[in-house]
């Protein structure tokens, strides 16, 4: 049986909702609307069959943050990539962790992917640590982990030309990180 050409109507798109900060953000002239700009992973994540069906993303935003602005999206899959300021100001795994659960239960999807954090180049162990973390706990819940940071790092740093200031990621690194998140989606 031959493949169904792409965007062909017989061939259903899977719904993708987010919750992030910056990194999902980026540039993107209004997240909420799909006004994704080329810094933003989710500009490189959606095509044919993966179409964005919302979500909240807010440059700074804190884990407590995202909890409060998310909403009920109707959407297949819900990805969140979230922790970075929650780290960069100590805040605990624990309290990250309900605030992803809070999440997850106000989206309202029963798919849910957590990717890990990019790395922070000023304090590398941070990002690891939480990394770690993360993977446990979407394990307990139940969820999927993607490293969606893979492509991008270097030990426990920025690959050059990643980053642009040592934690957010360049056009090029969004890129990788959309790639890589959308080849797990697809797969699931």
């Amino acid at each position: 049986m031959a493949a169904a050409p792409a965007g062909d109507p017989a061939v259903p798109s899977i719904a993708l909702a987010v919750v992030g900060d910056s990194i999902s953000e980026a540039d993107s002239r209004d997240f909420s609307a799909g006004l994704l700009g080329p810094g933003s992973w989710v500009s490189h994540a959606v095509g044919d069959d993966l179409r964005f069906a919302g979500g909240w993303a807010v440059s700074g935003a804190l884990t407590s943050q995202m909890a409060r602005g998310a909403w009920r999206i109707p959407a297949d899959v819900l990805v969140i990539l979230a922790g970075t300021n929650d780290v960069a100001r100590g805040l605990p795994f624990p309290t990250c962790a309900a605030n992803l659960r809070s999440i997850a239960g106000t989206v309202g999807v029963a798919r849910v992917v957590v990717s890990t954090i990019p790395p922070i180049d000023y304090a590398p162990g941070l990002a690891t640590g939480y990394n770690d973390l993360l993977r446990l706990f979407a394990a307990d819940e139940g969820w999927e982990f993607v490293d969606a940071m893979a492509g991008i790092r270097s030990g426990d740093r920025f690959a050059d030309g990643m980053s642009w200031d040592g934690v957010h990621p360049t056009d090029a690194a969004a890129a990788v990180i959309g790639a890589a998140i959308r080849a797990h989606v697809l797969a699931g």
